[in-house]
């Protein structure tokens, strides 16, 4: 059975909610911004509906927030800053929706303690920031489909816990000895088991 029709809007006065798993059903409209006042929630899992409009800020209200998946949604608009400053985030998956923005270049500082970063199927544009690759713990970054341009960088080859580095389908560039340095640097990554990069603007020798 699945659910449909917004997300019950009582569901806020759950004060004491800790889990809330709504994923893979029928749910519409926007996301509650009353969310936010759920102070105990440490996971929240919307993906796989039919959720529309923009993230709400009051999401990065949740201090105690762990894991938010809002994947494969009809969400637009930007990750708001709120969430993106939330240093206790270990997973963050967007995916598939229609979310448009540049990411920060300090994203790697904000959110120290992140896992798994999923922004793949989006409109995210500009380029990689270098300081995705300062979370210690960092295993999966998915960023392929997107509108990402110009170098990978070299800092990737820090995340020592690096198991998935999805980047293809994007813009991305390399053409010369600087800029296919990434490489490189991706061979510390000794856990290394999935690297994708197809259909980006990758060209000339690839490094011995």
């Amino acid at each position: 059975m699945r659910f449909g029709g917004p997300p019950p809007p009582r569901i806020s006065f759950l004060y004491k909610l800790e889990f809330l798993n709504l994923q893979s059903n029928h749910f519409t409209g926007l996301i509650p911004s009353s969310l936010g006042n759920i102070t105990q929630l440490e996971y929240l899992y919307l993906d796989d509906n039919q959720l529309e409009g923009s993230i709400p800020t009051e999401l990065g209200q949740l201090a105690k927030l762990f894991q938010l998946s809002l994947g494969k949604n009809k969400l637009s608009g930007i990750i708001p800053t709120t969430i993106l400053n939330h240093s206790s985030l270990s997973i963050l998956d967007v995916n598939t929706n229609s979310l448009r923005m540049a990411l920060p270049s300090t994203i790697g500082n904000t959110l120290p303690n992140l896992q798994a970063l999923g922004l793949n199927n989006n409109k995210f544009h500009g380029q990689i920031p270098a300081s995705l690759g300062n979370p210690p713990y960092l295993s999966i970054i998915q960023l392929n489909s997107n509108y990402f341009t110009g170098p990978i960088p070299s800092s990737l080859g820090n995340l020592s816990y690096l198991r998935k580095l999805i980047l293809d389908q994007n813009k991305l560039q390399a053409n010369d000895t600087k800029s296919w340095e990434f490489l490189d640097a991706l061979s510390n990554c000794s856990d290394l088991q999935v690297l994708s990069l197809y259909d980006n603007q990758l060209q000339g020798a690839i490094p011995n």
